[in-house]
């Protein structure tokens, strides 16, 4: 590689990686959003449902552009993230030991259905390795981060209107929001817990603290 073609790399390395912080960003309200409320087309495999929805699509766009930066930079992109990735991995082992087992066993089991499930553990759990290899600047995780605490302060906004009555569900109680009751739980809680611990540890020992600025 001459000199001229490592400066052009290192040029567009920066607005490659804004790319992608930009990409997963602009993935979070689609994939915090219930199915409901996405379009979709469904398709019968088997006797097995299966939807294709806006998230999906959002989700194949981050695994498209993970592939590439893997292609471009090399698998060691992930070592980082091993420990992260590994319980990842475990997990779908055992869901699918579970499909196959259930598959194999003499009592009724609905295969088709089961693996259409399976495919969506694979498929969410194909987004932490698209996080693990899109962010690669403390500018891109607080990207991802603001837009994450932006949409939950939409469905906060939401679900005060549906608690005052503005809406089909009962006033005065739990709220779902445009995600759903147990969605919109998981991911307050999570989003909490992330600032809580930023709080608590502080830019210079908090992962945001050990990536590059960029």
């Amino acid at each position: 590689m001459t000199a001229l073609s490592r400066t052009a790399a290192h040029v567009r390395q920066p607005a490659v990686a804004r790319l992608g912080a930009l990409l997963l960003a602009a993935s979070v309200p689609l994939l915090l959003l219930h199915v409901d409320r996405q379009p979709k087309l469904s398709i019968d495999l088997g006797g097995a449902d299966v939807s294709l929805k806006l998230s999906d699509l959002a989700i194949l766009a981050l695994v498209v552009a993970a592939a590439a930066a893997l292609v471009r930079e090399g698998i060691d992109r992930l070592r980082p993230s091993l420990v992260v990735l590994v319980p990842i991995l475990a997990l779908l082992a055992w869901v699918g030991v579970g499909v196959v087992v259930g598959a194999a066993s003499d009592r009724p089991y609905a295969t088709g259905t089961h693996l259409v499930t399976a495919a969506g553990f694979v498929e969410y759990a194909l987004i932490a390795l698209a996080v693990a290899v899109l962010i690669r600047s403390a500018a891109a995780l607080r990207l991802v981060l603001w837009t994450l605490v932006g949409w939950l302060a939409v469905l906060d906004v939401v679900a005060l209107a549906q608690f005052a009555g503005a809406g089909g569900t009962a006033a005065g109680g739990r709220q779902p929001s445009w995600i759903g009751y147990h969605d919109f739980a998981a991911a307050g809680a999570t989003t909490l817990a992330i600032g809580l611990v930023a709080v608590a540890l502080g830019e210079e020992r908090w992962p945001v603290g050990r990536l590059r600025e960029v």
